[in-house]
């Protein structure tokens, strides 16, 4: 399931006739990222994530997991302690993020934070897993509040996508500035049909009309040194799969 289920069919509407008009108006889309975080914050979202915690066995552990593989070699080549903390955004059901926090302690990693829109979310998940903190909050503004110098920004399975593209490049450019040094680890869906090498424009795409970011692109425009990419596709989806920083 997509969390455009929890969409009735009249909203659909409303948000493909809106998509329609902007685009050929060619008008921002930003007005989007409204309705996406209504979606998102919402108590009902906790059944979303209870009925998708099969993507940690079947998508990330398999396919996804491979950015991690990757963190690891780049942490090791680090003066120790010079990163202690990550943070997730949008963990959801706050899996992964338990599965990183034991698997990184032994690369430096002593604190792992999990943001997420959804309070209720965010309570079950610290009772769950009680050895990662969550907070509930929109990473745009907690972000740029509590970050320091050595974390992690990790984000797996389609979180991104939601942020329209003025956004993303705001936080990205805050922390290459003000958080160095710092990494980003990026597993993000993107358009099948999008042209990385031709191509740096963010666009809409999928039934839910999120974004289809050039995150390579966007990173380096904030400061930032790609250090590993991958175009991963399994399932009939495309991933851009992204490690940064500076």
């Amino acid at each position: 399931g997509t969390i455009s289920e929890h969409l009735s069919a009249v909203d659909r509407l409303i948000v493909a006739a809106l998509v329609h008009r902007a685009i050929s108006r060619e008008e921002s889309l930003d007005h989007l990222a409204y309705l996406h975080r209504h979606l998102w914050n919402g108590d009902h979202i906790t059944a979303f994530h209870a009925s998708a915690e099969n993507r940690f066995d079947d998508w990330f552990l398999p396919y996804q997991a491979m950015v991690i593989d990757a963190l690891e070699k780049d942490l090791a080549e680090q003066t120790p302690g010079q990163f202690h903390t990550l943070c997730e955004i949008g963990t959801g059901p706050g899996i992964v993020l338990d599965y990183l926090s034991r698997r990184l302690a032994k690369p430096g990693i002593t604190k792992c934070i999990g943001l997420d829109l959804s309070p209720a979310q965010v309570a079950i998940n610290a009772q769950r897993f009680p050895a990662c903190d969550f907070v509930a909050a929109d990473a745009c503004t907690w972000i740029p509040e509590h970050a320091r110098a050595g974390w992690i920004f990790f984000c797996c399975g389609g979180v991104l996508e939601y942020f329209p593209h003025v956004t993303l490049a705001k936080l990205f450019a805050h922390t290459a500035t003000n958080g160095a040094p710092t990494r980003w680890v990026i597993v993000e869906p993107i358009d099948s049909a999008y042209d990385l090498i031709n191509d740096t424009k963010s666009r809409p795409f999928g039934f839910e009309n999120t974004w289809s970011h050039h995150y390579p692109h966007l990173l380096a425009q904030a400061g930032m040194k790609v250090l590993y990419q991958h175009d991963l596709r399994f399932n009939g989806m495309r991933w851009q799969v992204v490690i940064a920083g500076t």
